[in-house]
């Protein structure tokens, strides 16, 4: 005799899945809708990130990929705890209203693997094209975004953005699938009943709420991953409004306005040497068009800066191309000076005094300990051929927002070129004025396409309407995330409400009241919401602190300053409020659609 399970049963395996993922609209649904969002913000902050930090690179000379790795794989960790245990939770509740199911399936002769094979082709009907969906939605929206978009880095980061979903997904199904083909044929036939009162004393009231607390601890496993999910998401939400508050657009866009100036004109160069050299040799700075600008009316101080390249060799022959810099404002660039002195233009044993940045991460990679007074050998480009000198640390500076190591005179950076080495020019305005000299400013170098200038203000406004749309996108992002949680909640209570209405029928033959029914129901519901809700504040405000700290000591991140998200907790805990309350009304619906002896009859 051969059983239905005991030959090659992959397309019955295959007809089980479609018609469970058909006939549990609901479930599917929500699942489909979790996954969706979690590959789309994945992807989406997988190739941002990715793009920013090539960009970062490539102008600023800042190299910051491993503190880009760790923000993906932080994000990857928490839509494990977010979205992972909401669809975990989800499919928990869905075995367990299957369980008769299953054990039909065990009765006629199916496997432990089969079962389980049933649940993961249900996993590939329902994650798989969400996944592919999301991730190029998040391609796409980087595309139409206002920044450089490197395709192939792009592309390996929406592919690997998909596998980490793929497998945040598997791991969620993983446990509901041994669950449910861990089935007993004979005990899941039986009536599903649970003493939920057997552990309370003999002279121990029974109240409501305790009622209600013993409900809700009478299911433990699904009671800590309703728990988990809601605490993750309030933790997630409260480290993303710190680190959105935490933006200073301003500080931001002042980063390289050097010399606490309005207005910077650099030459309009690639990052090649050659291209900026030549420009330098044909250079647009001229006294002329220097003299122009001090003419204007409103125009304070005009500070020159300058660069040549150049190689250092460390203590063990290792060779680096570094590029050397004048301290635009003396004045400021003294309060910078964390050890020694400012490098003077005077030459010290025939070596040239420079200040020593620390904090760059170019300096790290010299694997050098250098100290006040220590000498360094530098071959300099000139600019018409390459000369040896000695430098002298004269000081220390720890600037993390660039990635230049050495600095020295505006003197000295003169009397080692061969050429005019002006990068850029550094304008410093009156307030009174102001929109009309920057004008002005714009007009005399309409013409030249070989520099470009900046406005400070116009930086920071720019930067205002990009964060200010970023945060919208963002926040909506993590509303939808933290819907996760919530729809854990509703899910949760709609099948317990559905699962105890032989209980509630029985307390209410017993003399309890719709009203007292309604506590009951209230009460595990506040237990979950609130209790969820301190856990979010206790665990989510020093985590955001933490975030925010920690980012700003990124290089080139400096412009992070934590802030408490006092209207985040208050629309928070509004959030609560209202899902509290729409958890209510279903309650109490579902009480009055069904009379008491109809409950029950009604199996558990």
């Amino acid at each position: 005799m051969n059983y239905p399970f005991e030959n090659d049963t992959e397309r019955i395996e295959k007809r089980i899945a479609e018609k469970s993922v058909f006939s549990e609209k609901n479930r599917t649904f929500l699942i489909r809708v979790i996954i969706l969002i979690a590959a789309f913000l994945l992807s989406f902050s997988g190739i941002l990130l990715c793009n920013a930090t090539l960009s970062t690179q490539q102008i600023a000379h800042v190299n910051n990929t491993t503190e880009a790795v760790g923000t993906v794989l932080g994000i990857v960790i928490v839509l494990l705890c977010t979205a992972g245990l909401a669809v975990k939770n989800i499919l928990y509740v869905s075995v367990l209203q299957r369980v008769h199911e299953f054990a039909q399936l065990r009765a006629i002769g199916a496997t432990y693997q089969q079962i389980k094979s049933v649940v993961k082709k249900e996993r590939d009907k329902i994650a798989k094209p969400c996944i592919v969906l999301g991730t190029v939605i998040g391609f796409l929206v980087n595309i139409v975004l206002p920044l450089h978009f490197y395709w192939i880095p792009s592309i390996v980061c929406a592919v690997i953005s998909g596998i980490f979903i793929w497998i945040i997904t598997a791991l969620a199904f993983q446990a509901p699938a041994k669950m449910a083909a861990s089935t007993s044929p004979i005990e899941a036939q039986h009536t599903q009943a649970t003493n939920y009162f057997r552990s309370v004393g003999a002279k121990r009231k029974l109240t409501p709420i305790r009622i209600g607390w013993m409900y809700c601890r009478a299911n433990r496993k699904k009671a800590a991953y309703t728990f988990l999910s809601l605490i993750m998401s309030g933790i997630l939400m409260f480290g993303v409004f710190s680190i959105l508050n935490a933006i200073n657009p301003e500080r931001l866009a002042s980063q390289p306005y050097q010399g606490n100036s309005d207005v910077f004109v650099l030459l309009n160069s690639t990052a090649d040497e050659e291209s900026t050299y030549d420009l330098m040799k044909s250079t647009p700075f001229t006294e002329e068009q220097k003299q122009k600008l001090y003419n204007i009316s409103g125009v304070k101080d005009v500070y020159e800066l300058y660069m040549l390249d150049g190689i250092l060799t460390n203590s063990e022959g290792e060779k680096f191309e570094l590029s050397i810099e004048n301290a635009v404002n003396p004045e400021t660039f003294k309060n910078e000076i964390v050890e020694g002195m400012q490098p003077s233009h005077e030459l010290q044993n025939g070596a040239i005094p420079v200040a020593i940045n620390r904090q760059s991460p170019y300096y790290q990679k010299l694997n050098m300990q250098l100290q006040v007074g220590d000498y360094l050998p530098y071959i300099i480009d000139t600019g018409y051929g390459q000369k040896d000198v000695a430098l002298v640390v004269s000081g220390f500076v720890e600037n993390s927002d660039t990635g230049l190591v050495i600095y020295t005179s505006g003197e000295n950076m003169k009397s080692l070129s061969e050429m005019n080495c002006t990068l850029a020019w550094y304008i410093c305005l009156d307030d009174n004025g102001k929109d009309v000299a920057t004008e002005i400013i714009k007009e005399i170098f309409i013409d030249d396409d070989r520099v470009d200038v900046s406005v400070l203000a116009d930086d920071v406004m720019a930067l205002e309407d990009y964060f200010h749309n970023a945060k919208v996108i963002i926040t909506v992002l993590v509303v939808l995330i933290s819907l996760f949680s919530f729809i854990n909640m509703l899910n949760t209570s709609i099948t317990n409400a559905i699962a105890r209405r032989h209980d509630y029928a029985l307390l209410e033959a017993t003399g309890m009241t719709k009203l007292q029914l309604r506590k009951v129901q209230q009460s595990e519901s506040f237990i979950y919401l609130v209790g969820s809700f301190i856990g979010s504040c206790i665990l989510g405000i020093p985590i955001g602190l933490l975030l925010c700290t920690q980012i700003s000591k990124i290089p080139g991140l400096s412009y992070f300053e934590y802030h408490f998200p006092v209207l985040f907790v208050f629309l928070y805990l509004a959030a609560v409020v209202m899902v509290y309350h729409v958890v209510s009304v279903y309650q109490k619906k579902s009480l009055q659609q069904h009379s008491i002896i109809e409950r029950i009859r009604t199996i558990g």
